[in-house]
């Protein structure tokens, strides 16, 4: 069993040299605030109870017409709400989901987040804010990523997974994956950043991305992404 809940997803603090007059736009949130019926991907039911435009539970800028739609090949019905978080139950193939706008395509921030205005010396900052849990009974991992593309842990511009190497160990990994487009390797990124200590794994962690984005570069490359717990 996987659980998360979304406390802040893509708030923008934009440009550096603004954000201390403008401060903080949420671009879109949910805590899953409702009460589970069903599971699966149909609108106000399973993950996405309390959807079904233009009525939502979601609150932010660019809320309107967005829901959830599973990208994954794991079953629908692995998907619920439960105690007001998203629950992803044991189930065979990988599993993943989106918010979207228009149903079959995930949501481009870009327009949202200003990111086309950025560059080195006035660059865009913004904040993903999540508490994750990975309960599974053996080494599954539970990932959150963000990318230029919808796609698998593969081809993500930055992604973190939490996860244990076998079904005896008690302490979450936490660990990087990046595509070769987004580092300039020569080979995707996939490591550990860190291990926590003896009994972590299956508590709830709150994680927050911080990403500092310099706009298109071919060289002499300035975005940053930092990963911070608590």
């Amino acid at each position: 069993m996987r659980t998360f809940r979304i406390q802040t997803l893509l708030s923008v603090l934009g440009a550096f040299a603004c954000c201390l007059t403008q401060g903080a736009t949420v671009i879109v949130s949910d805590n899953y605030n409702v009460t589970g019926s069903g599971s699966g991907f149909a609108l106000n039911t399973g993950i996405n109870r309390g959807i079904n435009p233009p009525t939502t539970r979601l609150t932010g800028s660019t809320t309107a017409n967005l829901r959830y739609i599973n990208t994954g090949t794991k079953a629908t019905t692995a998907y619920t709400i439960t105690s007001s978080k998203a629950q992803v139950d044991a189930a065979a193939n990988a599993g993943r989901f989106v918010l979207s706008a228009d149903g079959p395509t995930s949501f481009d921030y870009s327009t949202a987040l200003g990111t086309a205005a950025a560059t080195p010396t006035t660059p865009v900052v913004y904040d993903i804010a999540i508490s994750i849990k990975n309960a599974s009974s053996d080494n599954q991992r539970c990932s959150f990523a963000l990318g230029t593309i919808e796609s698998d842990a593969f081809s993500w511009a930055f992604g973190f997974q939490i996860y244990r190497t076998n079904s005896t160990m008690t302490k979450y990994l936490i660990g990087k994956r990046i595509d070769t487009t987004a580092s300039g390797l020569v080979a995707d990124l996939n490591s550990a950043i860190t291990t926590l200590g003896a009994g972590t794994f299956g508590t709830e962690l709150n994680v927050l991305m911080r990403v500092t984005d310099a706009g298109v570069e071919t060289s002499a490359f300035h975005s940053r992404v930092q990963l911070s717990l608590d």
